[in-house]
C-alpha cells in the first residue's frame, strides 16, 4: 500500500467516525509527487 492510499482510508475512516449518518467520497491526486486529498458528499 502507497502513502497516498494509505492517507485515503485514514480520512475514510475517521469521516465514517466522526460523521456516522453521513456518506463521503474520498479520492486522492497525484500519488507520486505531493499527493492531495478531497472528500465531498455525493
Amino acid at each position: 500500500m502507497n502513502i497516498a492510499n494509505l492517507i485515503k482510508n485514514n480520512w475514510e475512516c475517521y469521516l465514517s467516525n466522526k460523521y456516522p449518518n453521513m456518506k463521503f467520497n474520498v479520492e486522492i491526486y497525484g500519488e507520486y509527487f505531493e499527493p492531495w486529498v478531497t472528500f465531498y458528499q455525493p
